[in-house]
C-alpha cells in the first residue's frame, strides 16, 4: 500500500516524525516516500502543522508555491519582528538602568532570527522567547534575573541565542514571566530558569538547586529541571509574574509561587484565625479539578484561565475589573467555571489573556475537534488556535479603557460578550496586550485594535487619542503571510513569511497612516474699518480729559496752600503737628 492511499491525519502523523532532509533521503530509496514528496495535501497538512498555521491561508496566497516548494520556502523566509519603539517596559529600564532593546526600529526584523524556521514567538516584560519547528529555543531582551537562562544574570540587551544548557534538547512549549522561563521538552520534563522569588521556580536542593550560604540567594541563571511526583511527564506550560502552572500527561493541573488573591487555586477554605499560605515552594496539584482533564492553560500576572475536557471555561485569582468573567469584582480562591462559557450552540478552542482583559474564541459545535499538545499556546501571554480553521466567534470580558476588547465603547464587561465587529476578521490566532489586541485571519492578515501609541501596532499615529476602535487590517496576505504573533504591554512579537524571497525581512503595514492633526488658526477678533474722523475726534478727547486733570491738580494745590499756617512754610507746618502729637503723648491727665 502506498502512504498517499492512507488517510491524510494518518499519514501526515507518521510522516512529522521526519525532517524535510530525511524525507528527500527516503524518496530515493523508496517508493512509499517519493509518493509522498510528490502529494500536495500531506506537505500542505505538514506545514499547517508544523508552523501554526491555516490551510486555507497557505492555499489561497502561496504565490503559485505547491507542495514541498511550499513548505521549503516557509522554512527558509521566516522572519521575526518586533514591533513597538519602548521594550524592555519603562519600569524595568528605570529600576535596573536597562537600555532600549537594540532592534533596528520599531517595525524591523529581529537580527539573528531571519531564516531560522521560527514558528511561535512569546512576548515578555523585558525577555523574549522565539521556538523554531525543530525545537530549538532562542532568548533574547535583557536577562537582570537570569530568565533568559545561560548562566548569567545581565542588564545588556542581549541578542538571539540558544542557551548552552539547553543544546541539543528539542523544547515543545515555553511561557514566560515577569522575572522567569519555563520550557517543555519533547520528552516531558520541565526546565526553568530566572528568579526565585516567592518559590516561583520549584526548586529545591533535589533539583540540584543549591541556595547562598546567607540564603538571600534571588535567581538561577542556568535550565534546571523541576521534579513532580512519581515523575509525572508535562506537556503543557503557562506563567503569571509570580507563579507557574503546568498540565501533566493525564491533564492534572500543577501549580506553585506566590499565593495571593487566590492565584494557585489551592486555598479552598480556613479556620477562622487563620490566615492563607503565602507562598507554595513546590508543584502541588489544584483539587478543585480533581478528575478533568485541563485541555488548555493560560496565565496573566495575577490571574488564571483554564479549558477542561467537558467543554467549560474555569478562572480564578484576581477578580478585579470583572477580568474573571463571573459578573463581580471578588477573587476567587479556586477554579470556578465561568457560566456563560461555552457560549450556546458553540464550543471554546482557544484562550488568551491580558492584564485586565479575558479573551476566549468559540466554533459552531458541529466542528469540534481534538487539540493535539504540539497545537496548543506556547504559553505566557497569548492565545494560539493552532490549524483550526471556520465560523470564528471572539468573546471577551473585563477591562475596555482602549477599546482592546473589540468593542466600540470603553465600558468593562463583566461577562463574556461577544464583540460583534470581531466577526470579519475572521479570527485564527488571538494575542491580548495590555492595552491592544492582535489578531491573525484564516488568510493569514494581521489585524490590531485598541491603544496605538509607543507603536505597538507597527503604525505611528492614531486618531482618537491613539485608540483604534474596532478591528484594523495592518498587513496584506499577498506580500506576507504572519504564522504567530505575541502581544503583550506596548509592544508586539511576531513571524511572518514574505513571499518575495528576496525581502530582507521588512514588515509592511499596509494601513494607511492618519493624517497629522490639523492645529486650528488662532482666532482672531475682527477689527473694525479705520475711520479718520474717529481718530481725530478721540485725540481731541484725550487732549481735553489731559487739560482738565491739570486744572483739577492746580486748583488742589491752591486750596492746600490757602489752609496752610500763616507765614510758616508746608515743612515748618508739619514739623510742628509732629511736635504737637508727641506732646499730647506724654502731657500727663488731670487730677479730677
Amino acid at each position: 500500500m502506498s502512504i498517499t492511499e492512507l488517510p491524510q491525519e494518518v499519514a501526515s502523523n507518521i510522516l512529522r516524525n521526519f525532517s524535510a532532509v530525511e524525507l528527500a533521503k527516503l524518496s530515493c530509496v523508496s517508493n512509499i516516500f517519493r509518493d509522498f514528496c510528490a502529494f500536495e495535501p500531506l506537505w500542505l497538512n505538514r506545514a499547517a502543522w508544523e508552523f501554526g498555521v491555516s490551510r486555507k491561508a497557505l492555499a489561497s496566497s502561496s504565490h503559485g508555491l505547491l507542495g514541498k516548494d511550499l513548505y521549503l520556502h516557509l522554512l527558509q523566509n521566516t522572519h521575526v519582528t518586533l514591533m513597538g519603539d519602548e521594550w524592555p517596559v519603562e519600569k524595568y529600564r528605570k529600576l535596573f538602568g536597562i537600555p532600549l532593546y537594540m532592534h533596528p526600529g520599531y517595525c524591523k526584523a529581529i537580527p539573528g532570527l531571519s531564516r531560522k524556521a521560527v514558528s511561535k514567538v512569546v512576548l515578555g516584560d523585558c525577555h523574549a522567547a522565539a521556538l523554531t519547528w525543530s525545537g530549538q529555543l532562542f532568548m533574547f531582551g535583557v536577562s537582570p534575573h537570569g530568565q533568559c537562562g545561560g548562566g548569567a544574570c545581565s542588564t545588556l540587551p542581549l541578542p538571539p541565542g540558544v542557551p548552552q544548557e539547553l543544546q541539543g534538547k528539542r523544547i515543545s512549549s515555553v511561557a514566560l514571566g515577569t522575572q522567569h522561563t519555563l520550557a517543555v521538552t519533547a520528552d516531558g520534563e520541565l526546565l526553568a530558569t530566572g528568579s526565585t522569588e516567592h518559590g516561583r521556580l520549584g526548586l529545591t536542593t533535589e533539583d540540584g538547586f543549591t541556595p547562598s550560604a546567607d540564603g538571600n540567594c534571588t535567581c538561577c541563571p542556568t535550565f534546571r529541571r523541576v521534579t513532580f511526583p512519581n515523575d509525572r511527564q508535562i506537556c503543557k506550560t503557562a506563567a503569571g509574574s509570580d507563579f507557574s502552572c503546568a498540565v501533566d500527561a493525564d491533564g492534572g493541573l500543577w501549580t506553585w509561587g506566590k499565593a495571593d488573591r487566590g492565584r494557585l487555586g489551592h486555598s479552598l477554605t480556613v479556620a477562622k484565625g487563620e490566615q492563607r499560605e503565602k507562598m507554595v515552594a513546590r508543584p502541588r496539584l489544584v483539587g478543585a479539578l480533581d478528575g478533568l482533564r485541563v485541555e488548555q492553560i493560560t496565565c496573566a500576572p495575577t490571574n488564571t484561565l483554564a479549558l477542561a475536557s467537558d467543554g467549560c471555561v474555569y478562572s480564578w485569582g484576581n477578580g478585579q475589573q470583572s477580568r474573571l468573567g463571573h459578573g463581580n469584582a471578588k477573587c476567587q480562591f479556586q477554579p470556578c467555571m465561568i457560566q456563560a462559557l461555552p457560549p450556546p450552540g458553540g464550543c471554546v478552542t482557544s484562550l488568551s489573556l491580558g492584564i485586565a482583559t479575558s479573551c476566549c474564541v468559540a466554533h459552531p459545535r458541529e466542528q469540534s475537534w481534538e487539540v493535539s499538545d504540539e497545537q496548543q499556546s506556547v504559553g505566557g501571554v497569548g492565545g494560539d488556535l493552532g490549524t483550526r480553521e471556520g465560523g470564528a466567534r471572539v468573546l471577551t470580558h473585563g477591562w475596555g479603557g482602549h477599546f482592546q476588547h473589540g468593542f466600540l465603547d470603553p465600558k468593562t464587561r463583566r461577562v463574556p460578550t461577544e464583540a460583534e465587529e470581531l466577526r470579519t476578521v475572521k479570527v485564527h490566532q488571538i494575542s491580548l496586550g495590555v492595552c491592544h489586541s492582535l489578531a491573525i485571519s484564516e488568510t493569514g492578515e494581521l489585524w490590531g485594535w485598541g491603544y496605538g501609541g509607543n507603536r505597538g501596532m507597527g503604525m505611528a499615529r492614531y486618531n482618537q487619542g491613539n485608540r483604534q476602535m474596532g478591528p484594523l487590517k495592518l498587513t496584506d496576505s499577498a506580500e506576507t503571510l504572519v504564522m504567530s504573533i505575541s502581544a503583550w504591554r506596548n509592544a508586539s512579537l511576531l513571524v511572518h513569511c514574505p513571499w518575495d524571497q528576496v525581502s530582507d525581512g521588512t514588515l509592511h503595514i499596509c494601513a494607511e497612516e492618519p493624517p497629522e492633526p490639523e492645529q486650528p488658526e488662532p482666532k482672531k477678533r475682527p477689527r473694525a474699518p479705520r475711520d479718520p474722523e474717529k481718530k481725530s475726534r478721540s485725540l481731541e478727547a484725550d487732549k481735553a480729559a489731559k487739560e482738565g486733570k491739570k486744572q483739577q491738580k492746580v486748583l488742589a494745590n491752591k486750596v492746600k496752600a490757602s489752609t496752610a499756617p500763616k507765614g510758616k512754610t508746608k515743612q515748618a507746618a508739619k514739623r510742628q503737628a509732629a511736635d504737637d502729637n508727641i506732646n499730647s503723648k506724654n502731657r500727663k491727665p488731670r487730677k479730677q
